[in-house]
C-alpha cells in the first residue's frame, strides 16, 4: 500500500506537482512547481518510518528500472553505504537526477557527512532550506562543498492527506522545490537531459550574499 501514514510524502509531492487552477487546492492557494507531471509514489518504510537499507536500495533501484526520470529523496539513512551509491550512480549512468534533501540537524555536511545527500555522484542535487527572508534557516545543514543549492523550506503550505493542506517545515520541504523545477525544465527541453538540467538549476540560481561559502552555486533556487 503506497499511502503514507502521515503528510509528508503527501506535503512533497504537493509542492513537487500539485495541480493548479484545480478548485480546492487554488482556493487554499496550493500550486506545485510543475501542473503537469506523471508521479510515483515508492514506499519502503513502516508506519514508524523505519527500513533497511536493502529496502532503500530496492527502491532506488526499482525507480531505475522504471525510468523514473527525477527522484525527490526527502530522507535519510545512515551510515555510508556504497550499495546504494552504486545504485543512484546507476540512475545517473541514464541521465535520471536524484534530489536529496541536506538535512535538518544544523550542521556542516562538509564535516559530518549526512546520505544519500552526501554520496559523491554526478546526478544528486543536494539542497538547503531558506526562509522568507533568503536566510538559510536554523535547521538546515549546509555544505560548502558537499550542498548545491537553497530553496524555500520554512512554513511550506502544501497537501495532505485527506484532501487537506498543511504548513511544514524543512529541508525536506526545499528538495521537492527542486524537484518540480528540474520537471518543469524537462517538460520544456525534453531531450535535453539530467546533466544539462542540473547545471542550468544551479546556474539560473540566485546568487547571495549569505548563502555564499555554505553551498557551492551560493544561491537560492530560480524556476524562471
Amino acid at each position: 500500500n503506497p499511502m503514507g501514514v502521515d503528510s509528508h510524502g503527501s506535503h512533497c509531492m504537493g509542492t513537487m506537482a500539485g495541480f493548479g487552477n484545480n478548485g480546492p487546492g487554488a482556493s487554499s492557494g496550493v500550486a506545485g512547481v510543475v501542473w503537469q507531471a506523471r508521479v510515483v509514489a515508492l514506499k519502503w518504510m513502516d508506519s514508524s518510518g523505519w527500513g533497511t537499507m536493502a529496502m532503500t536500495i530496492e527502491a532506488i533501484l526499482y525507480a531505475n528500472a522504471m525510468g523514473v526520470q527525477i527522484t525527490n529523496n526527502s530522507w535519510y539513512y545512515n551510515p555510508y553505504s556504497q550499495a546504494m551509491k552504486d545504485a543512484i550512480d546507476a540512475g545517473g549512468a541514464k541521465g535520471y537526477l536524484f534530489m536529496a534533501a541536506a538535512g535538518n540537524f544544523a550542521r556542516d555536511n562538509d564535516v559530518t557527512p549526512f546520505y544519500p545527500a552526501s554520496y559523491d555522484c554526478d546526478n544528486i542535487i543536494t539542497v538547503a532550506a531558506t526562509d522568507d527572508n533568503d536566510d538559510l534557516a536554523g535547521f538546515s545543514q549546509w555544505g560548502a562543498t558537499s550542498v548545491d543549492i537553497a530553496a524555500p523550506g520554512v512554513q511550506i503550505y502544501s497537501a495532505a492527506p485527506g484532501s487537506n493542506y498543511a504548513f511544514m517545515s524543512g529541508t525536506s520541504m526545499a528538495c521537492p522545490h527542486v524537484a518540480g523545477v528540474a520537471a518543469l525544465v524537462w517538460s520544456y527541453s525534453p531531450t535535453i537531459g539530467g546533466p544539462a538540467i542540473k547545471q542550468a538549476i544551479l546556474n539560473g540560481a540566485d546568487p547571495l550574499l549569505n548563502l555564499n561559502g555554505l553551498m557551492t552555486s551560493g544561491a537560492r533556487l530560480n524556476a524562471f
